[in-house]
């Protein structure tokens, strides 16, 4: 039986137990293989949304990939679903390395839903100044500045590209934890399941393998800068983020990540 994470740690209705709720908008249900699916951002989320559209015959395996994007709340999971459900999973990240996947993509990438980075007074201004001006200043921010400003964040205010993975976690435990650095142990596992994992990364774009790795010090450098080099055909290699202080912010921020996956999968797929 499933044991339900977040349902008894508040004295109040159900519906209203903001820990709970989240969890359970992020529990989606794969209808005929009777499986739950915990969906965390940078995850492969988008190739298990999109694999799980078409499982459930929302889309042909050839369809708008981007059509997820449109409907997360299609699939969440009924009560019933997750009470009754034959199997569950989650695939978890490195956190170190799922930061920098978010810094590259989402910061570097100068997406602007990004506001609660920015300082109140400055959101203000830049706001009045528009949307591009807002997207300017936070693509510039350093990797080093962005988990300072995450650092400052309680876990309700981050975006849900950086919360903690724990706070994803609607059930106390999975039958299956799947690690993203193990991934194709990870499709061969949910493949003996029923469930086909489609890859989406080349149709998305969101994806760096293909481009050069750098090495060096980039902690510091503007995300700018860093745009430029991605637009070129580079990208830094991860460790190449971390400095002292980045890998400090990380390990006390995200300590519950850390050894939820050293627990899981033991310290070889950690970054550091």
């Amino acid at each position: 039986m499933h044991v339900l994470n977040f349902a008894s740690d508040q004295n109040c209705q159900l519906g209203r137990n903001a820990a709970y709720g989240f969890a359970r908008d992020h529990a989606f249900a794969f209808y005929r293989q009777k499986s739950l699916y915990t969906f965390i951002p940078k995850n492969a989320c988008s190739t298990l949304r999109f694999s799980l559209a078409v499982a459930n015959g929302h889309l042909p395996p050839d369809g708008d990939v981007d059509w997820i994007h449109a409907n997360n709340p299609t699939f969440v999971a009924s009560q019933e679903f997750i009470a009754t459900c034959a199997h569950s999973f989650v695939v978890l990240r490195c956190p170190f390395r799922r930061l920098a996947s978010c810094y590259l993509d989402k910061i570097v990438g100068g997406e602007r839903h990004l506001r609660n980075l920015l300082p109140p007074l400055t959101r203000g201004f830049h706001r009045a100044r528009g949307r591009a001006a807002l997207a300017r200043r936070v693509q510039a921010l350093s990797f080093a500045d962005f988990l300072r400003h995450v650092a400052g964040q309680a876990p309700d205010e981050m975006d849900s590209h950086w919360r903690p993975q724990v706070d994803f976690l609607l059930l106390r435990d999975y039958d299956d934890y799947l690690a993203l650095e193990q991934f194709g142990q990870a499709r061969d596992r949910l493949a003996q399941r029923g469930i086909e994992v489609l890859d989406t990364r080349d149709r998305l774009g969101h994806d760096t393998s293909a481009l050069r790795r750098v090495t060096g010090g980039f902690a510091r450098v503007p995300g700018t800068e860093i745009a430029r080099m991605k637009a070129a055909g580079e990208v830094p290699d991860p460790a190449g983020l971390y400095d002292d202080e980045t890998i400090s912010l990380v390990r006390r921020v995200y300590r519950r990540d850390i050894a939820l996956y050293r627990e899981r999968f033991g310290p070889a797929g950690m970054l550091f």
